[in-house]
């Protein structure tokens, strides 16, 4: 039986937890490129060493008001191929 690890996360005050196979990296909120016309769960984008990665606010991906973006906050790259992401949370 294969052993699973997660990494939890707040985002407000909920906690949640994802399948640590999909981290990527993980690091405090760097400054985004916001972009007003995506979708409306995706509030910008980031240059990550020449790749353009979406930035998602999970907070409106679920349906909840969009959390203040503070220095404080702390984001994680999450891929599984091709596909890669960035979630703003609250803290790790």
């Amino acid at each position: 039986m294969k052993e699973q690890t997660y990494l939890t996360f707040l985002l407000d005050h909920r906690r949640y937890s994802i399948d640590s196979e999909y981290l990527e990296e993980m690091m405090p909120l760097p400054e985004i490129t916001l972009l007003p016309t995506c979708s409306q769960d995706i509030v910008g984008v980031l240059n990550v060493r020449g790749d353009i990665i979406p930035i998602i606010d999970l907070n409106l991906s679920l349906g909840y008001e969009p959390m203040p973006y503070r220095t404080a906050n702390s984001v994680i790259i999450l891929k599984q191929d091709p596909l890669r992401v960035w979630l703003i949370v609250s803290s790790i």
